[in-house]
């Protein structure tokens, strides 16, 4: 058996692996970034696994399309920090997980 890696991806990425999005519930550049990202994976199988919230704890963006998974567009500098919210799991609506993301796992073809 070979190595399989965790790709941490978005909703849209894991929806559109799934075959549960058509091109008319995405925009056209969403569509066509997400196409892309795949195509970057092109020797690679992918078959969903198993997640929690703890696998995103230090995941902040799609590793298909290079989003947010957390959507968040607060700015944090030094003068004003936010505390980070994904380490708090009860209750916290903005974790990737509670957004719809999911893990891949990601295999190299047979050859």
């Amino acid at each position: 058996m070979g190595v399989l890696v965790k790709v941490k991806v978005c909703a849209d990425c894991f929806s559109f692996h799934a075959g549960e999005l058509d091109d008319s519930q995405l925009d056209p550049e969403r569509t066509q970034e997400i196409f892309e990202g795949f195509h970057l994976w092109d020797e690679y199988q992918f078959a969903p696994g198993e997640c929690s919230y703890t696998d995103f704890l230090n995941a902040t963006v799609c590793d298909i399309c290079r989003k947010s998974l957390t959507k968040d567009r607060r700015q944090i500098n030094s003068e004003n920090f936010l505390p980070e919210r994904r380490v708090v799991p009860d209750g916290d609506r903005r974790t990737p997980f509670s957004r719809g993301s999911r893990v891949l796992l990601a295999s190299l073809r047979a050859a």
